[in-house]
């Protein structure tokens, strides 16, 4: 079985800067993707571009393919509501992954678009003087003081790549040491084919009793339990919150972070840091955003995520790779539109 991209990241050592670092380019921030008024930016207009769709009144360019879809104007929410397949006028038209179907399973085979220039465009800070949104860029905490952090749930691979990530900003005292908790966020889902070979190659008495377990909690505490740390990461108490199912729905970011809420009533003077994994970051950060406010907490949140290596941009096909990324957008800019509705203002 093919390795999941994006979804099993590699361990490896990175270094940041507090605050703004400009050796390293920022990942993807929503003002990238809209202004203050709520319409979309330069840099999505030219992705919908690239992927066949116009806004009615702006010129189109002659490298763009041809029109499938046209946009009678740039808000984020007519961007949303076409890219998740719920235009009425077109209603073939989506980014979003079809139910049922996982998201590295998908593949976008439509020959108008130009996938090579879509995939440069999501990933890279800059294509053809065009600017990028860079989302296989590290996340950086852009603080250093945090009072606990979220450990989001995921693959045995990707949690893997988390800890790790966090154990280096940790030891590079990017973030400091007074940290109180360390939480991590699971639910009930069996293991894939591709954590069960993990497992098994590993062979130990312990992983084999996670694949007899069949469950992501234990694989993840397992991996956190057997990590070298940082003797501070090391030191930090740490948290289980199980978001498991009565009725076997598999868990989300989204029941996670509510669970998490409603189990610790986090005062308002907290600092939050939840690890994501590069194109996932920007997506779970507007979730734990917006999932804060309904829960009422008024503290800081961020979130930090490890960058995408140049083995897991290779290890499926264009087809899987932009399927996978736009179904990311599409998620991205329903949160947007649902912060926006829940709060009356567009998250920043």
């Amino acid at each position: 079985m093919q390795k999941l991209l994006f979804l099993f990241a590699v361990i490896f050592a990175v270094s940041c800067q507090e605050n703004k670092d400009e050796s390293h380019p920022h990942s993807t921030q929503v003002s990238d993707l809209i202004h203050d008024d709520g319409t979309v930016t330069d840099t999505v207009i030219e992705i919908l571009g690239q992927a066949g769709v116009r806004i009615k009144g702006m010129p189109a360019k002659e490298s763009w393919p041809a029109m499938v879809a046209e946009l009678d104007s740039p808000s984020c929410e007519n961007v949303k509501n076409l890219i998740q397949g719920k235009d009425p006028r077109y209603p073939s038209y989506s980014w979003f992954a079809k139910p049922g179907v996982e998201r590295w399973e998908m593949s976008y085979e439509k020959k108008e678009i130009n996938a090579v220039k879509l995939i440069a465009l999501i990933l890279t800070p800059m294509v053809d003087g065009v600017k990028g949104l860079n989302m296989g860029a590290a996340t950086y905490p852009e603080s250093r003081t945090f009072s606990d952090i979220l450990l989001l749930g995921s693959t045995l691979g990707d949690f893997t790549s988390r800890v790790s990530f966090l154990n280096t900003l940790i030891r590079e005292e990017r973030i400091k040491s007074d940290l109180t908790s360390i939480y991590i966020l699971t639910g009930k889902r069996s293991l894939n084919q591709s954590e069960k070979e993990i497992l098994t190659k590993r062979g130990t008495a312990d992983a084999l009793n996670v694949l007899v377990s069949d469950s992501e909690r234990a694989g993840m505490e397992w991996i956190y339990n057997t990590f070298e740390k940082d003797s501070i990461f090391a030191a930090l108490p740490t948290i289980t919150i199980d978001d498991s199912h009565p009725k076997g729905m598999r868990a989300t970011t989204e029941s996670t972070l509510t669970l998490f809420f409603k189990q610790t009533s986090m005062s308002k003077d907290k600092r939050i840091l939840a690890v994501s994994t590069h194109i996932f970051a920007l997506y779970q950060y507007l979730i734990l955003k917006r999932v804060a406010f309904q829960n009422g907490f008024e503290g800081h949140v961020e979130i930090c995520a490890p960058a995408l290596r140049g083995s897991e941009r290779d290890a499926y096909p264009d087809s899987k790779k932009l399927a996978m990324l736009l179904d990311n957008l599409s998620r991205i800019f329903y949160e947007i539109c649902l912060y926006k509705e829940k709060t009356g203002k567009y998250p920043s």
